[in-house]
């Protein structure tokens, strides 16, 4: 089964994704951007996808991004936020974001097909 390392400090908005991914994926939740760094750095299987919030306390999204990349380059980074914008969005994908979605999310179908698009491309 797929590892999912999703973080998000909304606690509303984290349950949400992990219930929308949770039939198909084992989920690992993070609470802040610095839980999601300890989760990153102390986890000896790569997760097969990171979902994370951009603005979180402890640690933004970039710097989950980069935490990623550096320790498991091969694992496919999907950036949310409700603070989006075009000059945003550009720095994650040079950075190395596979996706970047605007929340509030279109749909759960849009959501579990980027995913799924992660992981194929990965």
């Amino acid at each position: 089964m797929t590892r999912i390392l999703i973080a998000e400090d909304d606690d509303g908005v984290r349950l949400f994704l992990r219930d929308a991914l949770a039939r198909e994926h084992h989920v690992v939740l993070a609470v802040d951007g610095a839980h999601a760094l300890q989760c990153i750095a102390e986890c000896v299987e790569p997760f097969d996808v990171v979902l994370t919030d951009l603005r979180m306390p402890g640690a933004s999204g970039m710097e989950v991004l980069a935490a990623t990349r550096a320790r498991f380059p091969g694992t496919p980074v999907i950036v949310l936020t409700a603070f989006g914008d075009v000059p945003n969005a550009v720095e994650a994908m040079r950075k190395g974001a596979f996706d970047y979605l605007q929340k509030p999310l279109e749909s759960l179908a849009l959501l579990r097909e980027r995913v799924r698009a992660s992981l194929i491309a990965s």
